[in-house]
């Protein structure tokens, strides 16, 4: 029967971090027992096999694997929105309701960060797609995603 780990002895920690590492750079010593309890958590909660990050990976959306964002992120819901609309101009207040859950004023500034990160992941993987920003007859910004 294994020790739970914060019953574990300081060669312990180190042992049972080094079997968990999988052949990883083994540690000699932690700083200090915190230190090795949350590393060792860190680990445990890793997948383990293929299967297991597959699963994750499933999670994302399909364009969400492509431009290699984590599933969940304001990113990725940006990125779904704009997808969904494909070739199609989105108001920047549906894209706030989509992101961020409402279209509040607060939250414009931080979408508009999300969206540079959106350009620089394109120009940085050279991604087959283009972000074109506008204005519709209401005189409403409005964001595309497009092919190239």
């Amino acid at each position: 029967m294994t020790k739970a780990v914060s019953e574990m002895s300081g060669p312990e920690l180190v042992a049972e971090y080094n079997r968990l590492s999988n052949g990883a750079k083994p540690v000699k010593r932690f700083a200090s027992r915190k230190v090795a309890m949350k590393k060792i958590a860190e680990l445990k909660k890793q997948p383990s096999t293929k299967k297991e990050a597959k699963k994750k990976e499933d999670k994302r959306s399909k364009i969400g694997i492509e431009f290699n964002v984590r599933a969940g992120t304001n990113r990725e819901k940006l990125l779904e929105t704009l997808h969904s609309n494909f070739k199609k101009p989105v108001t920047k207040r549906d894209i706030l309701k989509s992101v961020y859950g409402s279209a509040s004023d607060e939250n414009k500034g931080a979408v508009q960060m999300v969206m540079k990160g959106l350009y620089f992941m394109i120009d940085k993987g050279k991604l087959p797609y283009k972000i074109v920003r506008d204005r519709n007859e209401q005189k409403e910004t409005t964001f595309g995603l497009y092919p190239k």
